[in-house]
Parts: C-alpha cells; sequence; structure tokens
C-alpha cells in the first residue's frame, strides 16, 4: 500500500512538472485569450465546484467528507480533486437508489496539459437513518465505493 501511495505522489509530482511550461505560459484558466467557463448544473438542492485551487497544487492528498445535516440531508466534498486545468465544465450531481448513493463528477473539454485540484460538494435529499453504500464516478467510472451509516450524527472523512 505504501509503495502505492508512493508510486501515485510521483506521478502528481511529474504531472506538475510538466504543467509548469504551461503555467508560464498560461495560468491555466484562459486559452487564446478566452476565459475559462465554470457552470455547475444543479441535480442536487445545492452543489458547488471551486476554481482551480493552484496553492494547494501537490500539497494535500484528496479526500472524501460526508456529514449528516437536517432533514435528512447528506452534506458530501470532494476536496483536492483533480481534473484538467482547462475544462469547459466541471460538474457534480448526487442521485439515491434504494440504499445506493451516487455521486457522479463529470469534466467536459476542452482539455489541456495541465492538472489542477478543485473541490466539489453537494448535498444529497431523502436520506432516512440505516446503512448506505456510496458510490462515487468521474466521467462513467467508478471511483471510489464506501459504506456509511446515516444519522444525524454522521462525519466521516477518507483519503483515496
Amino acid at each position: 500500500m505504501k509503495t502505492i501511495n508512493f508510486c501515485l505522489a510521483l506521478l502528481f509530482m511529474a504531472a506538475m512538472t510538466a504543467c509548469s511550461s504551461d503555467d508560464e505560459k498560461n495560468d491555466g484558466r484562459q486559452e487564446g485569450g478566452k476565459e475559462q467557463k465554470e457552470v455547475v448544473e444543479t441535480t442536487s438542492p445545492w452543489t458547488k465546484v471551486t476554481g482551480c485551487l493552484e496553492e494547494t497544487r501537490g500539497m494535500f492528498a484528496e479526500t472524501i467528507t460526508v456529514e449528516a445535516r437536517e432533514n435528512g440531508q447528506l452534506y458530501f466534498k470532494n476536496g483536492n480533486a483533480y481534473f484538467c486545468c482547462e475544462h469547459e465544465k466541471l460538474t457534480i450531481a448526487a442521485s439515491v437508489n434504494g440504499k445506493t448513493i451516487s455521486i457522479t463528477e463529470q469534466e467536459t473539454g476542452p482539455y489541456a496539459n495541465c492538472i489542477c485540484p478543485y473541490d466539489l460538494e453537494c448535498l444529497v435529499e431523502g436520506l432516512k437513518a440505516g446503512d448506505y453504500e456510496v458510490v462515487v464516478m468521474r466521467d462513467n467510472l467508478e471511483k471510489c465505493r464506501f459504506n456509511i451509516s446515516y444519522s444525524s450524527t454522521l462525519k466521516q472523512s477518507l483519503e483515496i
């Protein structure tokens, strides 16, 4: 497991180095003098996607946090999630089907030779106390899967 984490860290460092020459010419948010679009589609009652968190690039691991809110809501945050710097659209959506909570993160082009950390957040509604499986998808691929026991005191984080 330590070997895998070390290899992932090396991969991210290599990607950051590869982007450095692009960053000098282009700050990763503009292409051809055109401002990058930050568009959020809301399929949950509330979503939020930050811009590129350049100041934390490569400093922190990607983490997922879930926390119970009132009225059967679950707050979900994927912190320091790496996506292309020059995406056209970055969205997060949530749905519940029985005891499965699906979180879908989607990015659409154009793409560049650069990655950047982003925070993606949303609220999931309609939960009752009990056990659920959370499935996080990124661009139609499963990113991770974990179990929670939803209750008013739920607060859980994991590093991915």
